[in-house]
């Protein structure tokens, strides 16, 4: 959605759902969203492009930048998908974000 320029989910209507209630991290790595109920599956494609948004605020960096930091930990690890960004583990780092962006 970032990659696409999609807009739909920085709607206010969206930042209050997910702070009343966002997906944990481990239901966001193991749901496959087309399989959830729809009104579940769109949460999930907002906190997941809300996420992406907020890392990309909190580091200063494009897109381009986040793409080659996960790459780098991928070929320098030998995963399939490697990532190293602890401060999406926590839930106040999504709040934080989104009571910024919802005032």
């Amino acid at each position: 959605m970032n990659i696409a320029s999609e807009t739909w989910w920085r709607e206010r209507r969206w930042y209050t759902a997910l702070l009343e209630r966002p997906f944990g991290i481990d239901d966001l790595d193991e749901s496959i969203p087309y399989k959830l109920a729809p009104d579940q599956a769109v949460l999930f494609y907002a906190q997941s492009a809300a996420l992406v948004a907020c890392v990309l605020e909190s580091k200063g960096w494009r897109l381009d930048a986040l793409f080659n930091a996960l790459l780098r930990r991928t070929a320098a690890s030998g995963e399939t998908v490697g990532y190293e960004l602890p401060e999406v583990e926590h839930a106040s780092f999504l709040r934080g974000c989104l009571e910024r962006w919802n005032e």
